[in-house]
């Protein structure tokens, strides 16, 4: 089966620590993925101004880079949305988790374990009040995994421990959401 790719601007955040250099402007993107039939899913759910970690923090968006208003933007329905796919439990990927509060949350197990195991000071990149009470909605993976016709879930660590991508199949062939590959903590 085929897919579409949508990306889902959803505005930019600057983050300072006394520690590491400035990262400014970071770009945050989600996607939302349609296949031949029109349905629908969602890779990561974006960030919120009322939690971004670090002393003169900052952030632009529009009221139509909220990801259900760019969905809607784009002829969709956000609330027919029944699976989102989390690339990994960051603040910056999950803060939309509850405006999708019907779907189910595919990530990987090894998200999960890693919170046992984080290094000091790396709670400041998880929100769990973003996720937390949907726990009963999430499928946890363990490893690749199909998850439809298109769609497989790829395991990759690094980033975090449970970091996974997402390879959908388009007409012009397989495409990999990285979500953040690049950022590989190692």
């Amino acid at each position: 089966m085929y897919h579409r790719i949508y990306p889902l601007f959803n505005g930019c955040f600057s983050i300072f620590f006394k520690s590491v250099p400035a990262m400014e402007n970071i770009h945050c993107f989600a996607f939302l993925v349609v296949d031949e039939d029109g349905e629908m899913l969602l890779v990561d759910t974006g960030f919120s101004p009322a939690y971004i970690p670090g002393l003169n923090t900052g952030f632009t968006r529009n009221p139509e880079h909220e990801i259900p208003a760019a969905i809607d933007k784009l002829g969709f329905d956000p609330l027919a949305i029944k699976q989102v796919v989390m690339t990994h439990l960051h603040w910056d990927h999950t803060a939309g988790m509850n405006d999708f509060a019907r779907a189910r949350f595919f990530i990987q197990a090894d998200d999960f374990r890693g919170l046992l195991h984080l290094n000091p000071n790396e709670e400041t990149y998880y929100n769990p009040n973003h996720w937390f009470n949907l726990l009963p909605q999430m499928e946890l993976v363990e490893g690749d995994y199909e998850l439809k016709p298109g769609i497989k879930l790829i395991y990759n660590g690094g980033h975090t421990r449970g970091h996974q991508l997402v390879e959908v199949q388009t007409r012009s062939g397989p495409v990999v959401l990285a979500g953040d590959s690049p950022f590989n903590y190692d």
